[in-house]
């Protein structure tokens, strides 16, 4: 695999060739797979986060992803969608990742301890409900699925037709679970839209 040198966040701007580009790749072009790489690493970071819920775990699993990517460039078939398989791979590390975590954390926690919780102070509770925190624990309130579908389209830009196949789902089923979305966010965060 070529070295993948920087982890800079560089916007994303949408190829007019993503089949061009994934065609470079499957044939070894490491230049190809740089630009890939570029492209799409903030919003796969971005994505992989609130997956795993910490930003150098999803660093790694893009990491890994985009390793897998080049390891196996050769199955990709040709007039393939670049991102939407990146995301696929990024979504099911994620996904893995955050299964192995709350595994770790079920054994940690039958551990005996020999610390007493403390209580959380009354300006702490205040500050939870700031808005910025009262959106994301509504983000983090919705179903797996509806949150998912939130994220790829609404944080990463991502169309529902690229949704569906990264999700294994069909289009209207994306459209249903982003309408249910919204109106879960609507509800949940009604004091702070009025």
């Amino acid at each position: 695999m070529p070295p993948v040198t920087s982890k800079a966040h560089v916007k994303p701007h949408p190829t007019s060739d993503d089949a061009a580009l994934l065609d470079r790749v499957r044939s070894g072009e490491a230049s190809a797979f740089e630009t890939l790489v570029q492209v799409n690493w903030a919003p796969l970071v971005g994505y992989a986060a609130r997956i795993v819920g910490d930003v150098d775990a999803a660093e790694d699993v893009v990491q890994e992803a985009l390793v897998r990517f080049w390891e196996r460039r050769a199955e990709w078939r040709p007039k393939s969608e670049a991102r939407a398989i990146l995301y696929t791979i990024t979504r099911n590390l994620g996904l893995t990742h955050r299964q192995a975590q709350s595994a770790r954390e079920r054994r940690a926690s039958r551990l005996p301890t020999g610390s007493i919780p403390v209580p959380r102070t009354p300006i702490q509770d205040l500050d939870q409900h700031e808005a910025d925190a009262a959106l994301e624990s509504a983000i983090q309130a919705l179903p797996p699925r509806r949150r998912e579908v939130l994220i790829l389209a609404r944080f990463n830009g991502l169309s529902y037709r690229l949704i569906a196949e990264i999700m294994k789902i069909s289009v209207p089923t994306v459209a249903n679970h982003m309408s249910a979305a919204l109106a879960d966010l609507d509800r949940a965060l009604s004091e702070y839209l009025s």
